[in-house]
């Protein structure tokens, strides 16, 4: 390093989840643990705590705090549209004469070396309202060809005055250099970063397939659900899960119900940090129709699982190299995406060989390596510049940092279904309804009633860190208590269940309007009979003939017309049917519990069949106990 560099990345917030913003805190580490100094000015605040852990190292700048109250003047401005910021970027309704005032003001009072914008409106906004003093640079975290014509012009326009421009794939800036010649000679290629897992590694074992992202349609997890079904047919025992949020997650749900994959697919929603998901794991698999990059892969790749993706622009192609440490297959085709997965799944040894190679691809990717690639560009930008830098200026009163203190969080390891270690504080509590019991150290289930109980500090409830609940997976169910540790918006939990038996479902599948439950009695007895008891005053009980497979285990098929030709008390057009599975030794609630989700009514669902004029879906509770909602369908009754 030849001297102490400041850089400040401009960048939309850092409150959310989202490659850039990872990909931003993550550099910003980097090349502070190179000794430079970094600031990050977030032109929008909309969290008073943001979902990512940030570096106390880093000042944090919102420019537009809408956490707080704001002036008639700064709101009248906020009405009125952006003069500066480009049209055709997908953030530009959000963009105002405030952002404008707020982002010129910062950077004018700016004494940064170099100023990086992030993402193409904020690229623009850096060319234009950068001092003269610093280096520019301008990120693309997307690609050229995502961008629409309008935003293209604007970027072809005004990158001109940006000293370099680095895309995070080497196709894009190929791209760039052709179809922009202008800007060819700055344009440059750093990948993004992921900082390597502090866990052990996948061992491989598990028999489940992996797969995160946003929930939107380039994303193409249809494709993989209709790639997962085949593989389902070839080997039921394994499973898919799916982590993200989007808007096409309505979509996904129907499909894999008509897919018949309720009982194998399933999707868990947004989690972070992903390596306690990834961990669990065999495989991880991405069959998006493009992918700028490719974070979530190389994560996957750090916690050593191979990766069957499509090889779609930009990213994941320039990151695998198939057959190696993953399987390339075209985009849109579903028949090669499972063969890529059963090829893996048949081949064990195969696929420990290529896990061992994808973790050493990742190491290319941890930011001590991407930091020196930015260091040396910057550096090299700088003894370009014949500008000297100006002397410190005074920060604008207005602005007020992200809290700086370190968030402490606690750390949860599941040992087994019947005890929790808990580190990173002493003297910890956990409570339910006013009990309170001492931890030190581990948690054992049997000394817990049932419940969610919160994981405290002198009262206060404490944030969860890395929750790691793998050994779930891998150990056998055990004993009458369990407790699950799990993290409830940030918030550390442990839920615990205390029975004398559980009757632990399988799967739940439907063939026309029957629908068969399939299960096993932990303790082995054998099962007499299923109840379905109408969950109100009538006490109505409908008995159902089970199968018993031995050892405990049974299957019973549902007779849902006779739910539905149940009179509804009180014309109540909805009425809920709880499942009980009768033996010598009384009823046992039928649910799902020996695993690691400790709430699956929002993460497993299944599909709504019509039959008699009602529509009739199984659900897990809020306890994880299964139930069936019969409701009648008024557009239906003749």
């Amino acid at each position: 390093m030849g001297f102490r560099m400041k850089v400040l990345f401009l960048t939309h917030s850092v409150d959310n989840v989202g490659g850039t913003i990872r990909a931003t805190l993550n550099t910003a580490s980097a090349l502070v643990d190179l000794g430079h100094e970094v600031e990050i000015a977030a032109v929008f605040r909309r969290r008073r705590e943001p979902v990512f852990a940030l570096d106390d190292r880093v000042t944090v700048w919102p420019l537009v705090d809408m956490t707080r109250r704001s002036g008639p003047l700064a709101k009248w401005r906020a009405r009125r549209p952006s003069r500066l910021y480009p049209p055709g970027d997908t953030r530009t309704a959000q963009f105002h004469r405030l952002t404008d005032r707020r982002v010129a003001e910062f950077l004018a009072a700016s004494d940064a070396d170099v100023i990086v914008g992030t993402r193409p409106g904020l690229n623009v906004y850096v060319a234009g309202l950068a001092p003269r003093h610093a280096v520019t640079v301008g990120q693309e975290h997307l690609f050229l060809d995502h961008h629409k014509p309008r935003l293209r012009a604007a970027i072809e326009r005004r990158y001109r005055l940006l000293d370099a421009v680095v895309t995070v794939s080497a196709a894009d800036a190929d791209n760039y250099r052709r179809r922009i010649p202008s800007l060819a000679d700055r344009m440059y290629f750093i990948p993004n970063s992921i900082p390597p897992s502090p866990l052990p590694p996948s061992t491989g074992d598990a028999k489940l397939i992996m797969a995160a992202g946003r929930i939107e349609s380039p994303k193409r997890f249809d494709v993989l659900l209709k790639a997962f079904a085949a593989v389902h047919e070839r080997h039921p025992d394994w499973r898919l899960r799916i982590y993200g949020s989007g808007s096409q997650l309505g979509k996904l749900r129907d499909l894999a119900t008509r897919l018949g994959l309720d009982g194998a697919a399933v999707f868990m929603g947004q989690k972070t940090p992903l390596d306690t998901e990834w961990v669990k794991s065999s495989i991880a698999a991405s069959t998006s129709r493009h992918e700028s990059f490719g974070l979530t892969l190389v994560e996957a790749m750090d916690c050593g699982l191979p990766v069957v993706s499509t090889a779609c622009p930009y990213g994941p192609p320039e990151i695998i190299t198939d057959g190696s440490d993953g399987i390339l297959t075209p985009v849109n085709d579903a028949d090669a995406v499972a063969s890529g997965l059963c090829r893996l799944i048949e081949n064990p040894e195969l696929r420990r060989h290529m896990a061992e190679a994808a973790r050493h691809t990742a190491a290319d990717y941890h930011p001590e390596a991407i930091g020196r690639r930015y260091e040396e560009l910057f550096t090299s930008l700088l003894d370009r510049s014949a500008t000297p830098a100006p002397r410190r200026r005074r920060r604008r009163p207005r602005y007020r940092p992200y809290p700086t203190a370190q968030r402490h969080t606690v750390a949860a390891t599941a040992v087994d279904f019947g005890a929790v270690t808990l580190t990173g504080r002493s003297n910890l509590q956990v409570t339910l309804d006013g009990t309170v019991h001492n931890v030190e150290g581990e948690v054992k289930a049997t000394d817990l009633s049932e419940g969610e109980w919160a994981v405290t500090d002198r009262g206060e409830p404490v944030r969860a860190g890395r929750v790691d609940t793998r050994a779930l997976l891998e150990v056998k169910p055990m004993g009458d208590a369990l407790v699950i540790p799990f993290a409830d918006r940030g918030l550390l939990k442990l839920r615990v269940w205390r029975r004398d038996d559980y009757a632990e479902i399988d799967d739940v599948s439907w063939e026309g309007a029957m629908c068969t439950v399939t299960g096993r009695l932990m303790s082995g007895r054998a099962p007499h009979r299923v109840l379905a008891r109408a969950r109100d005053a009538s006490g109505t009980a409908i008995t159902i003939p089970v199968e018993d497979d031995g050892d405990g285990r049974f299957s019973a098929t549902v007779p849902t017309r006779r739910l539905c030709a149940a009179p509804h008390p009180d014309g109540n057009p909805l009425r809920l049917w709880d499942l009980w599975l009768d033996t010598d030794d009384g009823e046992v609630r039928l649910g799902r519990f020996f695993d690691d989700i400790p709430r699956r009514k929002h993460v497993q669902r299944f599909g709504t069949v019509h039959t008699n004029a009602n529509r009739v879906q199984p659900y897990f509770t809020t306890h994880n106990e299964l139930s069936i909602r019969v409701k009648q369908d008024q557009d239906q009754v003749p």
